[in-house]
């Protein structure tokens, strides 16, 4: 059995619920293995009765095999017949566990409860080109609705936008955007919610400002980053170009106390005698 930190033995409290918010590689899905089989083993909780929600049908089945494990491991470690038992029927019925996507998991309620829900119990859940197809159309319908609809029903600001959307990145540029925003739906909506960066009670001078600010700080990080000019260092000691002194002299002129927009400038003009349009090493000019 894994050893456990601290944070990741407060979340195995059966007797509460939790949110767990941590970093990638900090142990998640150990917690989430162990909580789930600690539930098994220790409540009267059958393994039809837990769910476990995954992103994606890969992280379904790695999960699933984790538990598997984990049950294994457990029953081999058992010091008595009746955790042992409870145990190896866990096991058995491991197949048969709610472990899997929200869209995998809520197409089951939906088919167990067709009549409830009024659908119809044969339906498919919609992904690849069929998923693709019918946002086409139904953005194409959603364009023609619009332009149809009498000016009262359609608010002027939509209608104002939409056109103005349209003239700069025509048609299919508004579709192909709005598909995209289709897929990062839950990403927009934390962004555009009332305290999202996006909010619709923030101006649009402000958004800018931020933007602004957050691309200057990433900029503004990677220029300042060592790395890169030791390995520009290293490129040069190897350099025989005609245009190789003028990237030793460029080099030189480096200071930390340069404003960003002077360092930016001095960059890109490395950056185009070094490396082709393609992004590899110029090898005629630079390395020769």
């Amino acid at each position: 059995m894994a050893i456990l930190t601290d944070s990741q033995k407060k979340a195995h409290d059966l007797h509460r619920h939790l949110s767990v918010t941590a970093n990638a590689g900090s142990g998640k899905t150990t917690v989430l293995v162990n909580r789930f089989v600690d539930i098994l083993q220790h409540t009267d909780a059958r393994i039809q009765e837990l769910v476990a929600i995954t992103f994606t049908d890969k992280a379904a089945s790695e999960l699933r095999r984790k538990i598997a494990g984990q049950i294994e491991e457990r029953i081999h470690a058992a010091s008595d017949s009746a955790t042992r038992q409870r145990l190896e029927e866990s096991r058995d019925q491991l197949s048969f566990a709610n472990i899997g996507t929200i869209h995998a998991f809520c197409a089951k309620l939906l088919r167990e409860h067709p009549v409830e829900a009024q659908v119809d119990a044969a339906f498919t859940v919609l992904e690849g080109i069929d998923q693709e197809i019918l946002e086409r159309e139904v953005l194409h319908n959603c364009f023609e609705d619009l332009s149809r609809a009498a000016p009262d029903l359609v608010p002027v600001e939509t209608t104002s936008a939409l056109q103005l959307a349209l003239r700069v990145l025509g048609r299919r540029g508004v579709e192909r955007f709005l598909r995209f925003l289709l897929r990062k739906r839950e990403q927009i909506d934390r962004l555009s919610c009332e305290s999202g960066v996006f909010s619709a009670t923030r101006a649009d001078e402000q958004i800018i400002e931020d933007w602004e600010r957050l691309i200057s700080g990433e900029i503004a990080a990677g220029l300042d980053d060592q790395r890169w000019r030791e390995v520009m260092q290293r490129l040069l000691a190897a350099a025989r170009g005609k245009r190789s002194g003028e990237v030793a002299e460029m080099l030189g002129r480096w200071r930390d106390d340069m404003s960003l927009i002077e360092k930016e400038t001095l960059y890109n003009q490395l950056i185009s005698v070094v490396l082709t349009v393609a992004g590899t090493v110029n090898r005629r000019d630079f390395l020769g």
